[in-house]
Order: C-alpha cells, then sequence, then structure tokens
C-alpha cells in the first residue's frame, strides 16, 4: 500500500504529463504579463493578452479538477484506494505549481531588475502573483468545478449564474440615500470582508463536503447559499451599520472627547441653480464642478444648492481629523420631513490643525424648498462620522539614497528629476491607515495622496501596498522627504442640530429671501 505522499505525488505527476501544454501555456503567460507590465501595449497581439490569461488560467483549474471528477461514477479514483482529501491536495499543489509559481517568480524577477533587495522582491512578487483575490478566484472555481461533471456542464451553469445575479443586482439596487456606497471610503473593509470571508467559507466547506463525504446536492446547496448570502450582505449594508462595526474596533474611543467640531453662526452660502446646474446667483464661494451632473439636473429647474461647512476648533497635536460620511436630514421633533441630495464636494476632508474640515455641497428641489418654507419649526439634523489618526511611524529619505526599509512604513526611495521628487513604496502584509509624504522645509501642506483604509491588522497578514506619489521642491538645494506613517485611532459620530434649513432660523436665513435679506 502506498503512502498518502506516494498517492499524491503520482497523481500530480500523472496530471502533469497530461495536462502540460495548457499548463506551460498559462504558466507564461502569468510570468509574462508579471515582467513585462503593459504587455498588452506590445503590438496587435497584446490586447489579448488580459483576456488569455484569466481564460488559461480558469480553463486550467477546471480540466485538472475534472480529470478525477468528484461528481462521476467511473473515474479511476473513485474504485481505487485514493482517498478524497489526498486528491484535493495533489490538485491544489498542481494549481499552486502551474499559476501561483510562475506568477510570484515573474513579479519578483519584475523587481529585482528595478534594483529592489531579493527579500522585498520576493514579497513583492507574491503581493502581485499570489494576491487574496486570486487565491479566492481560485478555490472559487475549484470549488465550482467539483460540483459541476464536466465542461459543458460548467459552461451552461455559469451562464445561467451570470444571468441570474444581473437581473437579481438589477431588481434590488436602490441607491443610498447620499448616493454612495458603503465599500467606497476608508470602512469598505467592513462590506468587502464580510463578502469575501462568505465566499471563501462556503468555497472551503463545498471542497471539503465533495472531497471528504461526496455529498453533491449538499455541496452545491451550500454553493449557491454561499454567493446569495453574499449578496444579500452587498444590497443591504448600510453605512450605519458599517460605522458602527467600525467604532467597535476603535483602539482608544476616549480620544473622540479630545476633538471639538461645530458649525459657523452664519447662514449657509446659497446658489439658486436652473435644470442644467448652473449658477443663477448668490453664493459666490460655491463652486458647480461637481460629481455627478446628472443629481443636479435631476433637481430641476429652481434648485437650491447651499454649502454648510464643519469647523474643526479642536485637534489633538499632530493628528488626523477626517470626515469618513456625512448624513442631512430636515426634522420637526423627532420626524424626518426631507432627506436632501448630497452632491459630495470636499473643499477638505482631512485637517491637522483648527480650520474648515469639510465643505459640502447640498440640492435642495423646488418641491423641498417650498414644503420647508412652510415649517417654521424645522431643523437641520447632520450627523458627521469622522475618525482620528495619530502618528504611528515616520522616516526622512533623501533623493538619490540606496531604496531602505524603514519600519512600519516599507521599502521607500526618492527619485529626483528638476524640481519634482518622486516617492515610491511597498509595504508587505500590515498596513498604516495612511501614508503621507511632506517635503522638509516646504511652506505648503499636501493633503494624502491615497485613500485612507482601516482595514484590521488581522486581514492584512497576505499581500501588500504600494505608494507613490510626486513632490514639487523647488527652491530646496537639499531637499528631504518625511514620511509619516498614522493609525486609526478612534471612529465617533458627532450631531449637530442648526435651527432652520439654511444656517439659521427662516427668519434670519430664508429659503425664499427678499432682496434685502439675502442669505
Amino acid at each position: 500500500m502506498k503512502s498518502g505522499m506516494q498517492v499524491l505525488l503520482a497523481v500530480l505527476r500523472k496530471d502533469l504529463l497530461l495536462l502540460w501544454p495548457l499548463a506551460v501555456l498559462t504558466a507564461a503567460l502569468r510570468f509574462g504579463s508579471q515582467v513585462l507590465p503593459g504587455i498588452e501595449n506590445f503590438g496587435p497581439g497584446g490586447i489579448l493578452v488580459p483576456v488569455l490569461i484569466p481564460l488559461a488560467t480558469a480553463l486550467l483549474v477546471l480540466v485538472v479538477v475534472y480529470e478525477d471528477a468528484v461528481v462521476s461514477v467511473n473515474h479511476d479514483w473513485l474504485t481505487r484506494p485514493i482517498p478524497g482529501m489526498t486528491l484535493l491536495a495533489a490538485k491544489a499543489l498542481f494549481v499552486v505549481l502551474a499559476i501561483f509559481v510562475p506568477s510570484i517568480l515573474g513579479g519578483a524577477a519584475y523587481n529585482l531588475i528595478q534594483g529592489c533587495s531579493l527579500g522585498e522582491s520576493l514579497l513583492a512578487g507574491i503581493d502581485s502573483g499570489a494576491s487574496s483575490t486570486q487565491l479566492l478566484a481560485i478555490v472559487a472555481i475549484m470549488a465550482f468545478s467539483s460540483i459541476t461533471a464536466g465542461i459543458r456542464q460548467a459552461f451552461v451553469v455559469a451562464l445561467v449564474i451570470v444571468a441570474g445575479f444581473l437581473v437579481m443586482a438589477r431588481l434590488a439596487w436602490a441607491p443610498n440615500s447620499d448616493g454612495i456606497s458603503p465599500s467606497a471610503n476608508s470602512s469598505g473593509w467592513v462590506v468587502t470582508a464580510s463578502t469575501q470571508l462568505l465566499l471563501a467559507l462556503g468555497a472551503g466547506v463545498v471542497l471539503w463536503i465533495q472531497y471528504r463525504h461526496r455529498r453533491t446536492w449538499v455541496a452545491r446547496g451550500i454553493a449557491a447559499a454561499a454567493p446569495a448570502a453574499a449578496f444579500v450582505v452587498l444590497m443591504t449594508m448600510t453605512w450605519t451599520s458599517v460605522f458602527a462595526i467600525q467604532k467597535m474596533v476603535s483602539r482608544d474611543p476616549a480620544a473622540a472627547a479630545l476633538v471639538d467640531v461645530g458649525m459657523s453662526d452664519q447662514c449657509f452660502a446659497v446658489r439658486e441653480m436652473d435644470g442644467a446646474g448652473k449658477a443663477r446667483y448668490g453664493g459666490e464661494r460655491i463652486r458647480v464642478e461637481t460629481y455627478d451632473g446628472q443629481r443636479v439636473r435631476r433637481a430641476g429647474p429652481g434648485a437650491l444648492a447651499f454649502s454648510a461647512p464643519l469647523i474643526a476648533r479642536s485637534v489633538p497635536k499632530g493628528n488626523l481629523l477626517q470626515v469618513d460620511h456625512i448624513d442631512l436630514t430636515y426634522r420637526v421633533g423627532d420626524r424626518v420631513v426631507a432627506h436632501p441630495a448630497a452632491d459630495w464636494l470636499f473643499t477638505a476632508w482631512v485637517v491637522r490643525e483648527p480650520g474648515i474640515l469639510v465643505d459640502n455641497l447640498w440640492l435642495l428641489s423646488k418641491d423641498e424648498q417650498q414644503r420647508l418654507a412652510a415649517m417654521p419649526s424645522v431643523e437641520s439634523h447632520f450627523i458627521y462620522s469622522l475618525s482620528l489618526l495619530e502618528p504611528a511611524a515616520s522616516a526622512t529619505l533623501v533623493p538619490g539614497a540606496a531604496r531602505s526599509y524603514a519600519p512600519g512604513i516599507g521599502y521607500c526611495s526618492v527619485t529626483k528629476a528638476a524640481n519634482l521628487l518622486t516617492v515610491e513604496c511597498f509595504k508587505p502584509g500590515i498596513q498604516p491607515a495612511q501614508l503621507i509624504a511632506q517635503v522638509e522645509g516646504a511652506s505648503y501642506t499636501l493633503p494624502p495622496s491615497r485613500r485612507t483604509d482601516f482595514t484590521p491588522a488581522a486581514l492584512e497578514l497576505w499581500g501588500g501596498a504600494h505608494f507613490k506619489t510626486t513632490l514639487y521642491a523647488k527652491g530646496l538645494a537639499e531637499p528631504q522627504v518625511r514620511l509619516t506613517a498614522y493609525e486609526a485611532r478612534a471612529h465617533f459620530d458627532r450631531e449637530i442640530d442648526v435651527p432652520g434649513v439654511l444656517g439659521g432660523p427662516l427668519s434670519t436665513c430664508p429659503i425664499f429671501p427678499t432682496p434685502a435679506a439675502t442669505p
């Protein structure tokens, strides 16, 4: 009787001998795409590479699993003494050797060519060639192929699944009141991690049930339930639930008491707009370069645009204060009477010192204006979701110096061309929430060049992240760059009630002002 390892190697050898042409093609495509980024621009044939890589990869996974199909009554492994989990291990090892190893080696080779150290190159190769997203996709394909009998059945089922998903998405989709997905900001990890965990858990359970117990219909039920549950999470997760989870993992919730924010006593800046979104009069500091012109047009003729700035009055020294989300409702007592649309226009969203933290643009249709003008006791209720960040690590870089590793920041280097400094970093594993580069001695302060990410450390153990930004260093003979990594300290809400609709009582800040009482 052969040992488990001997059986595993025998199955692996058999698969390699049978499928080596497709395996070599897939490995070459994946290796080449890593060594030659932008290969799709290399001649007419290059544009096919981004399409061929996922197709070849998926086909290879399907074929190697179907070579000893679980949904079968005549394959050799069912009658020979080959344990199901041993067979699964052999298939997984084949996938690693044919798909992930070439990608990792290709990524490592590219970084070595760029002058990175061997350690950084290998870590960067793992990040680009075997990311968590790629691992999840391969495991999902293996699970899918374990509950289908062959390529033809898999193709038909895949078409049905895609069509069903599109129909469900179309029927179930409904935009949030602010038109922004909860997964599109710093706390988006709550949604993405939940869906990925459900999919990964479902795929893992399907493989275990099929190869350990061979219960096809049970596995198919789980395979259907896992993406359905992930879909429900995507469709139903709101910002309130996302930020509630984010607040639960605050490292220092008491630090919220150190932050003081508020609004000015003046009326909001106001402009009336026509149906095309063009300004008519008033509120000269309001800009109309909107991210969603359709929303302005939907507001209709006579729509009112106003900005409501939030002022940071006190921020702990050295910390950053960030706005994650804003919600505005109009209320009479505890009853919500209107929920205006936000046109998510920020003039600032992170501050280090007292000043305007965020200046958001809101839209009121003509109908809403008329309804609210008839409610003398109406109040504006703002809910600001805020995050406080504190410095966790810092490093000073000199242009032209050898690329080096800075704890908490990663492998970094700075190159200088004329008056421009280009900062490039790669951080494997656990990431800072924010990384800010600043020219030492410069008279200006730049906003962060990348989106803040509050993903917990436990979910960042695999892979890494790249950081690249360009700084202006005119007038400095020997410029140096200061890199500062920030970690989340506290997440909290601030609720602010303002009388009236436009920053004050209707008698002071009227919706339909006379020429002598323009806000």
